[in-house]
């Protein structure tokens, strides 16, 4: 059970022209949570409005792109850093992250009561660390490649989010670091999304893992990852109407053995992509 006093609500991104009607929304339905929007100078305009509303701003400076591979999204930094700075000035254990584009309905002050975060147990090679419960929602593609967990709205402990998101440039994941990229038709490219780089960085660290190749195609380590991942109803947030088509039934099935198309669709890749 997670009580409205003790969680903090991280606004993190670039500011959207609907990014004060969010806050303000939130900010009616949570009224005991501390809320935080952590963006950048545009942000100014509406200060006023954030104050009257008891709301914290963070101005950031550019992070800069991320280009150690020439197909990931060059904001991965920038929405890292925003995130942390909030995370690091937050009061409350509990984090809910939300991006400048998304906002909550209602249902959602319901289910914190429902939620429950404990420690599970992750293993990679003889050695061990706790990763704590994430919450998620259901809004990426059929999750076959491995680590690829939606990033839209993340609800966890603050702890592990730092964690998570802490980034050191010159130690931050990098082309070489990988033995061989993921294979992309055929052909080693490297084709990572955003969410795979930032586990992927994470759990090379906690590892102390040389080769961020084995981490990537380590699939047992991907099911740990998966288990300690729950997901919540898209119902309960305002999402973006260009990223409701994301919203795939089978993507909860998909992590695991027990629906057969996946575990078929995933099998399928791996063979295309390792065989020796």
């Amino acid at each position: 059970m997670i009580k409205e006093d003790k969680i903090s609500v991280v606004f993190n991104g670039r500011y959207e022209k609907k990014t004060k009607f969010y806050a303000i929304k939130v900010r009616k339905i949570l009224p005991k949570s501390e809320i935080i929007l952590s963006s950048y100078k545009e942000a100014l305009q509406d200060e006023k409005i954030y104050k009257k509303n008891k709301i914290k701003l963070i101005i950031n400076k550019d992070a800069g792109d991320y280009s150690e591979f020439p197909d990931n999204p060059k904001n991965l930094l920038r929405m890292m850093n925003t995130f942390y700075n909030g995370l690091k000035i937050s009061k409350n254990n509990i984090i809910l992250r939300l991006r400048t584009d998304y906002s909550l309905n209602k249902e959602f002050k319901k289910e914190l009561k429902k939620l429950d975060i404990k420690k599970n147990k992750i293993i990679f090679k003889n050695r061990y660390s706790y990763l704590d419960t994430i919450y998620s929602t259901n809004a990426a593609h059929l999750d076959y490649d491995n680590f690829h967990f939606s990033d839209q709205v993340l609800l966890g402990t603050k702890k592990q989010f730092i964690k998570l998101y802490y980034v050191n440039k010159k130690k931050f994941l990098k082309e070489k670091d990988f033995s061989k990229l993921p294979m992309v038709n055929g052909k080693y490219g490297s084709l990572l999304a955003s969410e795979q780089i930032i586990w992927i960085n994470y759990l090379k660290r906690v590892f102390k893992e040389k080769d961020a190749f084995k981490i990537y195609q380590d699939r047992k380590l991907h099911n740990q990852v998966s288990n300690s991942i729950k997901l919540l109803n898209n119902k309960m947030f305002v999402v973006p109407q260009r990223l409701r088509s994301l919203k795939v039934k089978m993507r909860s099935y998909a992590m695991n053995h027990y629906n057969i198309l996946a575990y078929l669709m995933r099998t399928y890749y791996f063979i295309k992509n390792y065989r020796k």
